[in-house]
């Protein structure tokens, strides 16, 4: 009897390893997942940002706004003088060309835009390494490239 008791007992030490072990690689998988869904919103931003600075010569000026998740903006190249453009908050149409489309970020992105109007910074972080980013943690992206470590 003892016997049969061992047997069950070591049965289900083996399942709730393996189901632990599919939840771990689940939680790293879904970290990497985010990592790569950040960096692509963030090659949207920077290339939006580079169209503006194109259009326009300058970029928006702001001071540390949220930009994507929960603070959804767009940023807006109006077509006529006098209309409000840049990242546009709720509630504000683009009468213009939306050059990025914050409403499309994950809710869990959080990108932090500043701006004197001749260079920017934007903010973010990775939850996990991925590809050419060897860790995870807080990055700056600019016109100049992306960073490792916080906006200046």
């Amino acid at each position: 009897m003892n016997f049969i008791s061992i047997k069950t007992g070591i049965f289900f030490v083996i399942i709730l390893a393996l189901l632990l072990g599919i939840i771990l690689r689940e939680g790293a998988m879904r970290k990497k997942e985010d990592a790569a869904v950040a960096l692509v919103e963030i090659s949207a931003i920077r290339a939006g940002l580079s169209a503006y600075f194109a259009e326009r010569g300058g970029y928006p000026k702001i001071e540390k706004v949220l930009i994507g998740g929960s603070d959804a903006r767009s940023l807006c190249l109006s077509r006529n003088a006098g209309e409000q453009e840049g990242f546009l908050g709720e509630g504000i149409t683009c009468s213009g060309s939306v050059v990025y489309n914050g409403v499309l970020a994950l809710e869990s992105s959080q990108f932090f835009y500043s701006s004197s109007g001749a260079e920017y910074g934007v903010q973010f972080s990775i939850p996990s390494a991925f590809g050419a980013f060897t860790s995870s943690g807080v990055y700056c992206a600019t016109e100049k490239g992306i960073f490792v470590g916080e906006c200046e």
